[in-house]
């Protein structure tokens, strides 16, 4: 990958002096068929590339969906979790409200019991 990159880098150099003089050069056979070379090679690398990125963008569709659907869940199961808290919050106030009743049972209970008590000794 670095050697593309320097070759491309070397070719770019070899063209930008071309148009800026203006002298003509003669390429020699052995210097054109090695910048075809090094054309084909850049060609080729980045028909890798092209490739490599049209995975990466396929693999990074399939994550923001999976992102997405996670996005969902997490939604559904705070919601869930609210409604739970609220049931739970429901379900203490109930709770207390019996225990308080039954405390109240209790308590008139020993009240009857001591006043039978009371009456049966006294008699």
């Amino acid at each position: 990958m670095k050697r593309s990159i320097l070759l491309l880098l070397v070719l770019c150099c070899l063209l930008w002096a071309g148009p800026c003089s203006a002298q003509s050069y003669e390429v020699t056979e052995a210097e054109l068929t090695r910048l075809e070379t090094i054309f084909q090679k850049l060609e080729s690398c980045n028909s890798e590339l092209m490739k490599d990125l049209a995975a990466l963008q396929t693999e990074l569709e399939l994550y923001m969906s999976e992102i997405a659907k996670a996005r969902q869940d997490l939604a559904a199961a705070k919601s869930s979790l609210e409604r739970a808290n609220i049931s739970l919050a429901q379900y203490e106030k109930e709770m207390k409200r019996k225990v308080r009743v039954v405390r109240q049972q209790r308590n008139v209970a020993w009240m009857v019991a001591g006043g039978l008590a009371a009456w049966g000794l006294g008699k």
